[in-house]
């Protein structure tokens, strides 16, 4: 695919150093081809995620680069065709952010911490990220919702590390009554 080919679909912005690869078609996810690529390939990619993976190019990249890339893909693609017939077909939901308070005032505040499955309707006091690839989910002062539990648990399932400053199991909340904010 080429540049002229976004342009004249209309398309601006289209960025000739970045590769994308949807891989959830293969029954994998974007997780199980990163670690694949680096365990079994040597290949280290910039990030991944539920559906895809991507690869960035920079001056230093070759064209014997990027055809070791091309077999390692042939090659993860031909063994999972064979053992997996269902695509992954996850669903991780967007959803507007719902903010109890700023930011500063969540880090601020009196904290507590909860578990995964008790942080319903808390407010986080961190930001909660995904790796890889490293991009928050959750800011503080963000109300955690029953679709951001959902997906976080999805994420633990599909072999993502969750990173916050929290020890590992749970999640730092406001303690609402402690700071003196008022629960609705």
């Amino acid at each position: 695919i080429t540049y002229d080919y976004f342009i004249n679909k209309g398309e601006h912005g289209y960025d000739e150093a970045r590769i994308i690869v949807k891989v959830s078609d293969l029954g994998i996810t974007g997780f199980q081809a990163y670690n694949e690529l680096r365990d079994q390939f040597n290949i280290q990619l910039e990030l991944a995620e539920t559906h895809l993976i991507l690869a960035v190019l920079s001056l230093g990249t070759q064209e014997k680069d990027l055809n070791r890339l091309v077999s390692a893909l042939e090659k993860i693609a031909k063994k999972h065709l064979l053992d997996n017939l269902e695509p992954i077909h996850q669903k991780t939901s967007y959803q507007d952010p719902i903010y109890y308070m700023r930011p500063r005032e969540a880090y601020h505040s009196y904290k507590k911490y909860v578990t995964l499955e008790h942080a319903l309707d808390e407010v986080s006091a961190e930001s909660i990220m995904v790796y890889p690839p490293g991009i928050p989910v959750v800011i503080p002062g963000e109300v955690i919702t029953s679709e951001i539990i959902d997906d976080l648990k999805a994420y633990i399932e599909n072999g993502s590390t969750i990173l916050s400053d929290s020890p590992r199991g749970v999640l730092k909340v406001v303690d609402l009554e402690k700071s003196g904010w008022e629960e609705d």
